[in-house]
């Protein structure tokens, strides 16, 4: 629960940035609408992409570049053992937090753009 109540106020926070620099501080349904999904989103698919663990994809894709730029001195004889070496164990602890947040963002989000 401590890490939802402080995954709600750093996403306020980002909100509000927002809502500042985009619309100029202009309270309307339709500034808010878009500054929470603006901050919503970014925060569903970040939340998305360490739950899924698709950040693999990157892993990927540097592995390739190493694997061809230095093809003499590269340590790593397979991609199973580049990734071994480079795994992380375990899934960043807020990512749920940031999937809830970022989905009620873009439901808030919605329901404000109706109003509009």
């Amino acid at each position: 629960m401590k890490r939802l109540l402080i995954t709600f106020v750093i996403s306020i926070i980002l909100v509000a940035i927002a809502q500042y620099l985009f619309f100029d501080n202009a309270f309307t349904y339709e500034s808010m609408s878009n500054s929470l999904f603006i901050v919503g989103l970014m925060m569903f698919l970040i939340s998305l992409i360490i739950v899924t663990d698709a950040g693999k994809i990157f892993m990927i894709v540097s592995y390739s570049f190493k694997a061809v730029r230095k093809r003499d001195d590269f340590k790593y004889k397979s991609y199973y053992d580049y990734m071994k070496d480079n795994e992380r164990e375990e899934m960043t602890p807020y990512a749920m937090q940031m999937m809830i947040a970022g989905i009620t963002y873009l439901i808030i989000a919605y329901f404000f753009a109706q109003l509009v």
